[in-house]
């Protein structure tokens, strides 16, 4: 069975999109080993993240008329096309939001991006307009979004507002309003003072990272020069997810190595999903992960994976 998707665009194929990427040696944090994607390859299309537009106000991120949890609207107000990537986060207006998926929007367009509210106890302005937080959230958070999203990307609200609170409670991190960036704010020295020691790689256009040989995550970008722009903003997250000691969960099961996963996420088969803006969304369709991307002009733009797995009890993803 081939893993390959046609859509009205042409043809997703993950495992022809994977083949040039390379894996360099590890580095570790911790016990998480962060290993770096290479392309071995012609790189595709670089293009401008939205923490880079925010910051020179090439895209408005606003509330919806009605003020909707989990939708927000983005203006192209500049004259490139602007990435949003999943697990992205702004700050401001009603509530701090997470973005949860992959959006490419033309010079000019005007979207609504789905998201995920990760601040429960504030429904009022503060703020405005949005900005965007320091770093991406951190993988496991991510995860959980993935697994309950809808098919047009609504996460199920009630399972992401647990979990912050637990990383609040577990990381003794306090917040009158159950804001998880009060988490990001916390530890942020500390986090900094981990990834610094992360080698730059030539070529690199993501990472994999495995702890006890499970995998905790996966993201590559199309082009070297989007990875860098994004490198810090992603390996602080991981590292920020490192810090929990309290979820045994990737410690149990099989073991595979860093070339094994990268083989296992290859053999997924790609879901289109729906989306505004440029590309093809795409989910994963495998039995051990849940994770997704963006595929534009015969490429992968991001491809993020994450280890689950499937019970037919729970009727859909759970964590192992």
């Amino acid at each position: 069975m081939t893993n390959a998707l046609s859509t009205g665009s042409g043809i997703i194929d993950l495992a022809a999109g994977l083949r040039p990427l390379r894996l360099a040696p590890s580095q570790a944090i911790g016990a998480l080993e962060i290993h770096p994607v290479l392309l071995a390859g012609d790189a595709g299309v670089s293009y401008l993240l939205l923490h880079e537009a925010l910051a020179s106000k090439a895209i408005v991120v606003e509330e919806t008329a009605n003020g909707t949890v989990n939708e927000l609207i983005a203006r192209n107000v500049g004259d490139r096309p602007v990435l949003i990537l999943e697990g992205e986060s702004v700050m401001g207006a009603k509530q701090n939001r997470l973005i949860t998926i992959d959006m490419l929007i033309a010079a000019g367009a005007y979207v609504t991006v789905q998201v995920g509210c990760v601040e429960q106890g504030r429904w009022d302005v503060t703020q405005k307009p949005f900005v965007s937080a320091e770093m991406a959230v951190e993988p496991d958070l991510r995860r959980s979004a993935r697994a309950g999203m809808s098919g047009v990307g609504k996460p199920d609200q009630g399972t992401l507002w647990r979990m912050i609170a637990h990383k609040l409670g577990s990381s003794r991190t306090d917040s009158e309003t159950n804001d998880y960036f009060g988490k990001m704010r916390h530890f942020r020295e500390r986090v900094s003072g981990l990834t610094e020691a992360l080698a730059k790689s030539p070529g690199q256009v993501g990472l994999l990272a495995t702890r006890y040989g499970r995998l905790v995550g996966f993201d590559v970008l199309g082009h070297p020069d989007t990875w860098d722009a994004m490198r810090k903003r992603l390996s602080d997250s991981y590292a920020l997810g490192s810090l929990d000691d309290d979820d045994d969960t990737l410690a149990a099961g099989p073991q595979r190595t860093a070339a094994e996963w990268l083989d296992t996420i290859a053999a997924a088969r790609p879901l289109a999903a729906t989306t505004e803006g440029l590309g093809t969304r795409f989910r994963l369709d495998h039995e051990s992960l849940v994770g997704g991307g963006l595929w534009h002009e015969g490429r992968i733009v991001h491809l993020a994976a994450f280890e689950f797995a499937r019970t037919p009890e729970a009727g859909g993803w759970v964590s192992e």
